[in-house]
């Protein structure tokens, strides 16, 4: 299989050195485009002479604007493609490129002036019908943006993202028991991924309405309990109920282990235990994360916690390699356990490296105090 993978990679490539080859510059452009290959197609166009740029001005322009439109320079995008309507592109996706080029910038007028009238689009692209709805919203005609909403659903029964975004609005309004039963209901319940939930879920959450998002999380979970997307509906789920003060119940959804009895989630699962007071258990899932940077900083927060400041100043050394990225509440906590096991230069190496306001007075005085134990050590003792 792996043979068979690089010889279809290798002739792809060939193919695509041949077709440089034999293709004038222009269509070549296109096809480097469509599969992607953005940087060749944009050195390609860079090397286009004048004489060249004007064999076809209109398809010339256009590649210049998708060119620019996806390296997010919308201006020099909205005005390739105004040059090539210009020279006579009649290609109605040109005015698909202008719409995303508008909508990037926040432009909602043009946006709306030039999908005007696009029913044939908006049949085809839900997603553009979607932009041009989300446009009129963001001009604060929120009736209109509904009722455009809601033609975008008759047109498109099938697709959710409709939906996601009338509960976003709902929730905007703060129409949430609205926005909930909605969510809720027989019809859409049959139609959501378990991406969809979870989108759902963060819409409320981001209105801090943290019991409709564990109704819609609690439900994902029945529904995909073993499907792809379990992982990450357990792990929201476990956040709302951290979030809730429930910490054996995000501990429950969370202990559960793979086919070789190793666990799934073993960093959520330490920090749960830590946080609950069950240090044991807590170590003992440490074992299991795979990220080395994460099961040390881990050991280090339970350590502190326990006020164990023999071991929690043992992983100073271990802990050399991510240093960096060690957060300073987290740098100041190891600072006071290598000042209470008295490696005093440790203490104030990573005492010196804090930043954060929040703690910066408490470093500054762990700091004189640490000269002064260097100096006067019976003052430690």
């Amino acid at each position: 299989m792996k043979i068979f993978i690089l010889i279809a990679t290798l002739f792809f490539q060939i193919s695509l050195l041949k077709a440089e080859e034999e293709l004038e510059k222009l269509p070549l452009i296109a096809l480097l485009i469509k599969n992607g290959h953005l940087d060749r197609a944009q050195k390609v166009f860079d090397e286009l002479t004048e004489k060249e740029k004007k064999q076809d001005l209109a398809r010339t322009y256009t590649l210049e604007g998708l060119l620019a439109l996806s390296g997010e320079n919308y201006d020099l995008a909205i005005n390739a493609f105004k040059q090539a309507r210009i020279a006579g592109q009649k290609d109605p996706e040109l005015s698909i490129y202008l719409a995303q080029a508008y909508y990037a910038k926040k432009d909602y007028p043009s946006v709306l002036e030039e999908l005007a009238g696009q029913t044939q689009l908006f049949q085809a692209r839900v997603r553009l019908y979607v932009l041009y709805c989300d446009s009129i919203w963001q001009l604060n005609e929120k009736q209109k943006a509904f009722d455009c909403l809601y033609q975008a659903n008759q047109m498109h029964p099938e697709a959710t993202i409709v939906d996601l975004n009338l509960i976003h609005y709902f929730n905007s309004l703060k129409l949430y028991q609205h926005s909930l039963e909605h969510a809720l209901s027989e019809r859409n319940i049959k139609r959501w991924s378990g991406q969809d939930l979870i989108t759902i879920a963060s819409l409320f959450k981001e209105q801090e309405q943290y019991n409709s998002a564990l109704q819609v999380l609690e439900l994902a979970h029945l529904l995909y309990e073993n499907k792809p997307e379990a992982k990450e509906i357990k792990l929201q789920l476990a956040r709302i109920y951290l979030n809730q003060q429930k910490p054996m119940a995000a501990a429950t959804v969370l202990d559960k282990t793979n086919s070789n009895g190793t666990p799934i989630f073993p960093l959520e699962l330490a920090e749960i235990y830590r946080q609950t007071g069950h240090y044991v258990r807590a170590d003992y899932l440490l074992h299991f994360v795979p990220k080395r940077e994460d099961q040390l900083k881990q050991k280090l927060t339970l350590y502190l916690t326990q006020q164990d400041y023999e071991k929690a100043s043992a992983l100073d050394a271990s802990l050399s390699d991510v240093s960096a990225q060690l957060p300073d509440p987290l740098r100041y906590a190891l600072a006071y356990a290598l000042y209470k096991t008295r490696k005093f230069e440790e203490a104030s190496f990573h005492l010196s490296r804090v930043n954060d306001q929040s703690i910066y007075d408490k470093a500054i005085k762990l700091r004189a105090h640490l000269r002064n134990c260097q100096e006067n050590i019976w003052l430690c003792e």
